[in-house]
C-alpha cells in the first residue's frame, strides 16, 4: 500500500481466433491475497474492478485513436487533442456497445440465472 491506496490485481485472458478474428475474454483476480484485499472493499471490489478495467479500455482505446490520427490521417503530434480523441473514443465506444452490447447482456443474464439455480 502506498500514498493511501491498497492494490489488487486483475488479470484479462484474451482468446483470438485468427481465422475470422473473433475475440472472447474472461477475468479475475490474480491470487488470493488480491481477493482478500478485495473482499474489504465495498461490494466486494466489483464496482472498482469494472471502473479500472473501463478506464484502461479508455486509455488503450484513446492511445489507438491517437496513433490512428498520425499513421493513416498523416497528421502531426499538434493535430492530436484531447477533445478531438475523447469525441473519436466515445464514438468508437458507442459502435463497440451497439455491436456486442446486447450478447453482452445475454450472458450475464445466463450466468446470473445459471447461478441462481446452482449451475
Amino acid at each position: 500500500m502506498s500514498d493511501g491506496f491498497q492494490t489488487a490485481r486483475l488479470y484479462v485472458e484474451i482468446n483470438h481466433r485468427a481465422k475470422d478474428g473473433a475475440l472472447s475474454c474472461s477475468h479475475g483476480v490474480a491470487s488470493e491475497q488480491d481477493q482478500a484485499v478485495m473482499d474489504g472493499w465495498t461490494s466486494g471490489g466489483l464496482v472498482q474492478g469494472s471502473n479500472a478495467l473501463l478506464i484502461e479500455y479508455l486509455r488503450r482505446e484513446s492511445y489507438v485513436m491517437a496513433l490512428t490520427i498520425l499513421t493513416q490521417e498523416g497528421k502531426t503530434l499538434e493535430d492530436v487533442t484531447p477533445e478531438d480523441l475523447m469525441e473519436r473514443v466515445r464514438l468508437q465506444t458507442l459502435r463497440m456497445l451497439d455491436h456486442i452490447g446486447q450478447g453482452v447482456a445475454e450472458e450475464t443474464v445466463k450466468r446470473i440465472t445459471s447461478s441462481q439455480r446452482g449451475g
